[in-house]
């Protein structure tokens, strides 16, 4: 199968799009968009109907391989104190194993989508500040398992999770800064528990375009309805920001 590996994100995240003030005022409005890849990995459970629990161990040194094609978006808007942001990522990984006297074929495509508004509530721009948001986070898992000898199983779950969080941000110059955002939901409405983190360092080429590295969380733990997903997906991502 050839693979596409498409992993272009318009950031809409906070941490990874705002290590970096934006161009416009404080109290103007303005825009952070960030292409960037994301070499994603998965490492966790996976339980399909009746089907064993089958291991997900798609790691970094298979990132080429298992790896399908991704695409995703993030955008932050500011206005003064106030932040809103929205998110769509999408996934799509594949993995082989044996195990023991069995062979395990899993398929997952992943379709995340979140939106979010915040406050600033310490700091201001252009100095350490922090926000604060609440907002939502839809999650779609296609997966498709084969146990052989044992069957085969296909499950498409979705629901909503209620997510908070903050974000740091940090310019060390006038170039360069840092950003973290970390955030928190789920809470039993749709997944028992689901967190993400992720840090960022910026260097600025200019007013409007930086280029950001980093590394990314998500630790999703849902059990509902005789479908069990219980993994961590993770790796670095580089990119560049546009600003205005």
């Amino acid at each position: 199968m050839t693979k596409t590996i498409m992993a272009i994100f318009l950031a809409m995240g906070t941490a990874t799009l705002s290590a970096g003030s934006a161009v416009a005022g404080d109290d103007e409005l303005s825009f952070d968009i960030s292409p960037y890849f994301w070499a994603t990995a998965i490492n966790g459970d996976v339980d399909v109907e009746d089907l064993p629990s089958a291991r997900l161990d798609m790691d970094f040194s298979d990132v080429w391989d298992d790896f399908e094609s991704g695409a995703a978006a993030f955008l932050t808007v500011r206005k003064g104190p106030w932040l809103a942001m929205a998110d769509f990522s999408y996934l799509k990984m594949e993995d082989d194993r044996q195990l023991l006297m069995m062979s395990v074929s899993s398929e997952i495509d992943t379709t995340l989508a979140s939106l979010a508004v915040g406050r600033r509530i310490a700091g201001d721009m252009g100095a350490p500040a922090m926000d604060a948001f609440i907002g939502g986070r839809y999650n779609r898992y296609d997966v498709d398992i084969e146990i052989s000898p044992l069957g085969s199983a296909s499950r498409t779950e979705e629901w909503v999770d209620p997510i908070v969080g903050v974000n740091l941000s940090v310019p060390f110059s006038k170039r360069i800064s840092a950003g973290v955002l970390a955030d928190i939901g789920g809470f039993g409405v749709g997944s028992d528990l689901a967190w993400e983190a992720m840090p960022v360092i910026g260097f600025s080429l200019s007013d409007m375009i930086m280029l950001r590295a980093g590394y990314r969380w998500l630790d999703v733990d849902y059990d509902k309805d005789d479908f069990r997903f219980d993994a961590m997906t993770q790796g670095w991502l580089a990119g560049v920001g546009f600003r205005f």
